[in-house]
Order: C-alpha cells, then structure tokens, then sequence
C-alpha cells in the first residue's frame, strides 16, 4: 500500500488530478489494444531528471555525481533531510524516486511514457545523456523488466525562452533524437512541433495547453514500441547523410509511419539558414513524402 494513493476512473472526478497527457495516451491505446489500460502516474512538473535517479545509482556513476558535485548539486547522505519542506521535491537528486518510484517498484509495468527536459535545459544538459541511460536502465532492474530494457515513450520539448540562456530548446530536442537513435528497440520520440500548440501566455506556461494530440502520438507508439502493432513506432529520424557535388542528401526513417499517425503538416527550424539550405531540405522532406505516397498507392 501506497499512503496517499487510490485507483481512479474517467468517470471520477478524480481524475482531474491526473496528467492530461497520461489520460489521453491510456484512452487512446485502451482503443487499439481492447483491453483496460491502468497508469501510475507520478507526474510532477518542473522537476530535474536528477530528482527521479537513486542515490545509489548516482554514487555508482562517477560522470553524473562529478557534475553534481561541481554544480553544487550534489547532496551527501549525512545531509540529507527527510522532514516535510526541507526536501525541493523540483530538483533535489534523488527527491522523486525515493517518494514516487521505489514505493510502485512491486507493479509489473509495460513501459514509461516521458514528459520532461524544460527544469535541465536551465540547469544545463552536459550529462543529460548519462543521465537518461541511468534512469532506463536503473527503472529497468527495479521493475524487474526481462524483455530488454524498459520501453520509454517520450516527448520533444515544447519551445520557449528558458530563463535568460536564449533559445535552447532546439539543442535539446536534438540530444533527444540521438537518444532514440542509440536504442530504437526500447525507446521512441513524439514531435510536437507541428500539433496545433496553444498557450495561456499570461501565465507564461511552457508547457503548451494541448494536451490530447501529444498523449495520442505517445499511446500510437506504445502500439509499436511494446505491444508491436506495427513494425515501426517512433518520429522519423536521419539514417545517414552525405555529401556529393554541393548537395547535402540525407535518408529518413519512418517517414511513412508519421504520415499514418495522422499528422499532416511539419515544421523544419531553418530561419537562421540561408535560403539554399532550407530549399535543399524542405525539398528532401517533399520527395520522401510523395515517393512514399506513390509507393504505397501502387
């Protein structure tokens, strides 16, 4: 038992309390599998990817606890303080998991969907990847996941002008790119560059109020990441780039799998290029998109 914790229904109005994202990737996929779908969610938002890794697991990582200990991050055990409001749940290392992992660590979980970046682009992404690696693969021995390594479904972050460091979200959506690349069988990448983004800028939200097209694109690669609906199941990506007589060609994976998914617009970053660069690459986008259109008509 888990103090605080209940199971709810969408007819409960409970529910509300509940990741927007998460519910509509459990209706979705509940859809397409035909059986219940039951989400733990222990969501918190704003929080650092250090705030979700075990001590133990940081202690035994001499890159990830070196960057801590250099960004003053870094909180030894004889310091640390278990009483209400001395812990910042946000961004203390190990705050998240100690409350909200270790206690679920007995559930038998099919995957994680991940939603999260925006806190580590301020605080800086130097170690972001080893970070990440751990957390799949620690997630994966605590769960007792035997088939691989745990499956992780997640999102690109929305844009925005983090702090005062300037526009940094393109930097980041491109380490996540390479994360998916380094294990396609375990892991997938949602865009959300090219879904209808709307924002209650009064607040100044970063992340956008769109919620339902982010959760579906999430739960339509669950359908091919773990349940192998399909035979591909994450946002295209580059296979390989070359360069012949003053063109720059680049080979795209799963183009065909986006355009299935219902999405029917992109958007490539090219306004800082010169005009010859984004004419090359819109032109690649168009052809992969119409060779594939054709091919699959005939």
């Amino acid at each position: 038992d888990i103090s605080g914790a209940k199971w709810v229904s969408k007819e409960d109005e409970d529910i509300y309390a509940m990741s927007a994202v998460s519910y509509y990737f459990a209706e979705s996929l509940e859809k397409s599998i035909n059986m219940p779908v039951g989400i733990l969610n222990v969501s918190l938002g704003g929080s650092s990817i250090i705030s979700w890794l075990s001590r133990e697991d940081i202690d035994n990582n001499e890159v990830i606890k070196n960057d801590l200990i250099n960004d003053e991050r870094y909180i030894p055990y004889k310091d640390w303080k278990e009483e209400p409001g001395e812990i910042e749940v946000h961004h203390d290392m190990t705050a998240n998991y100690n409350t909200r992992i270790h206690p679920i660590r007995d559930f038998k979980i099919a995957g994680m969907i991940w939603y999260q970046g925006e806190t580590d682009v301020m605080f800086g992404t130097k170690t972001y990847k080893e970070r990440f690696d751990l957390l799949q693969k620690s997630y994966t021995r605590l769960f007792n996941y035997k088939q691989g390594q745990l499956p992780i479904v997640y999102s690109q972050i929305a844009s925005y002008t983090y702090d005062d460091l300037g526009y940094l979200a393109s930097d980041m959506n491109i380490l996540f790119d390479k994360l998916q690349k380094e294990k396609t069988e375990s892991r997938s990448i949602v865009p959300i560059y090219d879904v209808p983004l709307t924002y209650i800028n009064e607040v100044g939200a970063i992340h956008p109020e769109t919620k339902k097209p982010i959760g579906e694109r999430m739960a339509y690669c669950a359908e091919g990441l773990v349940y192998k609906l399909r035979e591909t199941a994450s946002a295209p990506t580059i296979k390989s780039s070359k360069i012949d007589d003053g063109a720059i060609y680049v080979t795209l994976d799963n183009i065909g799998e986006l355009l299935e998914c219902g999405v029917n617009s992109l958007k490539i970053e090219g306004r800082m290029k010169r005009p010859e660069y984004v004419y090359l690459v819109t032109s690649m986008y168009r052809k992969a998109i119409d060779n594939y259109v054709k091919y699959k008509e005939t």
